[in-house]
């Protein structure tokens, strides 16, 4: 479920597109679920109203709170404040923010779920397992291209400020080797969870508290971590926070003012969003 939540929050950050990508994300999203559920005319209207609610709570109670982080962000950029506890604050906000989307829609993703019969939950799970088979090749893909960790980092600061110093890549290099891998234990983590909601959904029909026991791996999936997966989530997470914390001084004038730019494209068109 939440990567096409997520889907909705990232749509297009291109300005007018992106306006334009939002204000039709009811369409889009539900053309992202017909590749994994084939809802009945029953279900139709639930779904469709269901989305319409949502999108309209999150541009106006949400689509704000990330534009004032960002307005933040920039903030501390311009008045050089990027340090370890800053960015630590800006990931913990972020964070909130996907916490408090996992709640609003909680109870309407299990009144939808609980509809669903035999062949759509079937169909949903043959889908998750075959893109679950494709995002490990295309991982694969990637690190045969770029097998050190270090140069994938670097790729994507590039991505973002333009280009990267060799002081900055030093940084990485010093950082690279010290995070731990963890898409090993992300993938059977997935796994485990969708086999999880199948056992619930399966046996929806014969167990009274089948919504409730879907609500609490929708709410509380992260608890279902293996202990060393969450352990090397929090070192990582420590680890990229002290290297941007370090790279941000070394930003020159070109690579700060094209992070800005981007920062100010992103925030206009959540102010656009919300003007609807």
């Amino acid at each position: 479920m939440k990567k096409w939540l997520v889907l909705v929050l990232c749509l297009g950050m291109s300005g007018c597109a992106g306006k334009l990508a939002y204000n039709n994300a009811d369409f889009l999203i539900n053309w992202y679920l017909s590749e994994y559920i084939e809802f009945t005319d029953k279900q139709k209207p639930l779904v469709k109203d269901t989305i319409a609610a949502w999108l309209a709570w999150h541009r106006s109670h949400e689509m704000p709170k990330y534009r004032d982080q960002l307005q933040r962000l920039k903030r501390d950029i311009n008045n050089n404040t990027i340090n370890r506890n800053t960015l630590t604050q800006h990931t913990q906000e972020f964070e909130g923010h996907w916490q408090r989307l996992r709640e609003h829609v909680v109870q309407d993703v299990v009144t939808v779920a609980m509809t669903l019969d035999i062949s759509q939950m079937s169909r949903m799970f043959v889908t998750m397992a075959n893109e679950r088979e494709e995002n490990y090749q295309d991982f694969k893909k990637r690190t045969r291209k770029r097998p050190k960790l270090a140069d994938r980092i670097v790729e994507r600061m590039e991505e973002t400020l333009g280009y990267v110093t060799p002081e900055q890549t030093v940084i990485v290099e010093q950082y690279a080797p010290q995070l731990q891998p963890t898409y090993a234990k992300w993938m059977a983590h997935s796994e485990n969870m969708q086999s999880q909601v199948r056992r619930v959904l399966i046996s929806k029909d014969f167990i009274d508290d089948a919504p409730a026991q879907l609500s609490t791996l929708i709410l509380e999936s992260d608890s279902f971590r293996p202990a060393d997966y969450q352990r090397a989530r929090e070192v990582n997470q420590q680890l990229y926070i002290a290297m941007f914390s370090d790279i941000f001084p070394t930003l020159e004038t070109r690579q700060k003012q094209r992070l800005l730019d981007e920062i100010d494209e992103y925030a206009q068109l959540l102010e656009d969003i919300i003007e609807g």
